[in-house]
């Protein structure tokens, strides 16, 4: 919910610059009744001055909202945030926890220093994802994306790069799995007498 704070709470500074990540607009049962998280703060008073975040960012100068689109609830409350002056920062296959990624890739601290001068932009963002090729977590996300999709040939790919950079039996097992899947899919497989007469 630092996200949402963020956010809401930035009335209190006008002319602020806000940096939310993964942000909840609310969890008002009647805005976001799709929202499935954060059961324990359902029953809490969601009507005061502060309940809705985007109604809170008016004074503010520069927001940057980061989210994954992937994410589904993460960018349903995102598309709330339909403000102007909102620049809306895409973190594909990150999840919820952007910021760990970005300390992880190590541009959390540059990215965050841009945003606070007002240099950060969308185009500039995506340069700095780049870090992302150096990322063990990305490449474990990707592949779990890939897991069970029917694209074995996709998945082997991905575990060979990663496997060559780092150590992982869970990769590996993977490797082995998309590996067995090609055999079975490939043509003839399985088939008595495969060649033609």
């Amino acid at each position: 919910m630092g996200g949402y704070a963020a956010a809401a709470f930035s009335a209190a500074a006008p002319g602020a610059t806000v940096i939310t990540i993964s942000p909840q607009a609310t969890l008002a049962r009647a805005r976001v009744p799709w929202e499935s998280r954060y059961r324990n703060a359902w029953d809490r008073d969601w009507t005061g001055p502060f309940a809705y975040a985007p109604a809170s960012l008016g004074a503010a100068a520069r927001i940057y909202l980061f989210h994954d689109p992937r994410a589904p609830l993460d960018a349903r409350h995102a598309a709330l945030f339909d403000l102007p002056a909102v620049t809306h920062l895409r973190c594909p296959f990150m999840g919820h926890r952007i910021a760990s990624a970005l300390q992880e890739m190590k541009i959390l601290k540059e990215v965050v220093i841009e945003a606070v001068e007002g240099r950060l932009t969308p185009a500039g963002f995506h340069r700095a994802r780049r870090a992302r090729r150096d990322s063990p977590r990305h490449y474990r996300t990707l592949l779990q994306h890939l897991g069970g999709r029917g694209r074995p040939w996709l998945e082997e790919r991905l575990c060979r790069l990663y496997l060559a950079r780092w150590r992982g039996p869970m990769v590996r097992r993977q490797l082995q799995a998309a590996l067995a899947a090609q055999a079975g899919h490939a043509p003839g497989a399985g088939k008595a007498g495969g060649g033609r007469q």
